[in-house]
């Protein structure tokens, strides 16, 4: 079973945390949903999951609705240096 107290800390970006709410973008930092979307659907993913431990898991998990809000996501990103994986 995969623990957070088994990886590395997040690293917390507390401005551009509050950006995104500024923007009305919904994020969140909480364990399952940066767990949740730590892998992909690789077989190599599957068994990481089950035998082994991901190297880094994300500290911080956005979901825009819109065009406008991802190109707004990558601006920020950029602004703070935070790198961005699309997951989907």
């Amino acid at each position: 079973m995969h623990k957070e107290s088994d990886y590395q800390p997040r690293v917390e970006n507390p401005e551009l945390c509050n950006e995104l709410e500024n923007y009305k973008i919904d994020f969140s930092s909480d364990w399952d949903d940066r767990f949740i979307r730590c892998r992909g659907q690789s077989s190599r993913d599957f068994y990481i999951l089950r035998f082994g431990k991901f190297k880094r898991i994300p500290d911080l998990v956005v979901w825009p609705k819109c065009h406008d809000d991802v190109v707004t996501v990558v601006k920020l990103a950029n602004k703070y240096f935070s790198v961005i994986i699309p997951y989907g």
